[in-house]
């Protein structure tokens, strides 16, 4: 039998125009010298191509989240975060289910200029002066030009909170002995707050807005005797 093709190509040894030559041994001599048929590099191609794709998005979403991350960083440390409130200083204002789990409650922080405009009622988170890597959450008691009546272990019985300053407390009677507030540290001026706390995250049961304006205020506090006492004094100059 004589096998005839209509063309050669020149790289292609004389084994084929050979009449005793198979498809057979033709197939194996192409596999020692190398010579890959255009269907075996079709299904390599394919066989690998589910991969080159998977790291070809993953390279993109990496890149998506690096451009993005600048923005992100940014946004959480000077637009809003959520963080976690702990201890029972807040008690039962925060963290309801202090005695009973040990969940804690996470709050939105509203970090926009943080120290404009502060009332009596909210609640802000800022560093302690009393431990400086701590960031505190507390109630403003007192603003500044207002006199409160102090607490143990403060060594005056009353404070008069200067400019730029506020007096924060925690909410749970029980704790005062644990608490570090303005009756440890004495007021705490606005540079260290960093956030109001808006709105409670978790639990989901308790989820929406702190309605800190339904705040009535503290019988230890004279609104505004500071500055009634400074006036009168330039006023009698």
């Amino acid at each position: 039998m004589v096998l005839s093709m209509p063309s050669v190509p020149r790289y292609v040894p004389h084994i084929w125009r050979n009449t005793e030559c198979s498809p057979f041994l033709f197939r194996r001599h192409l596999r020692q010298h190398a010579i890959t048929p255009a269907r075996s590099q079709r299904q390599t191609f394919r066989r690998f191509l589910p991969t080159t794709l998977f790291w070809k998005a993953t390279l993109l979403s990496l890149g998506t989240i690096l451009t993005w991350t600048p923005a992100i960083a940014f946004i959480l440390n000077n637009v809003f975060t959520i963080t976690s409130v702990t201890g029972d200083s807040m008690y039962p204002f925060l963290n309801t289910d202090y005695n009973s789990t040990t969940l804690k409650d996470l709050v939105f922080l509203n970090k926009w200029h943080p120290a404009r405009d502060l009332r009596r009622g909210m609640i802000v988170a800022f560093w302690s002066p009393a431990h400086p890597e701590v960031m505190a959450i507390k109630r403003i008691v007192a603003i500044e030009g207002d006199r409160i009546e102090t607490k143990s272990p403060y060594p005056l019985p009353k404070e008069d909170v200067p400019v730029g300053h506020v007096w924060v407390e925690g909410e749970n009677p029980m704790s005062e002995q644990r608490s570090y507030d303005s009756n440890y540290y004495g007021p705490v001026s606005k540079s260290l707050i960093v956030g109001r706390a808006v709105g409670v995250v978790w639990p989901l049961s308790r989820r929406g807005r702190i309605r800190w304006e339904d705040y009535r205020g503290s019988s230890r506090v004279m609104e505004g005797a500071n500055q009634v006492e400074q006036i009168q004094f330039f006023s009698a100059g």
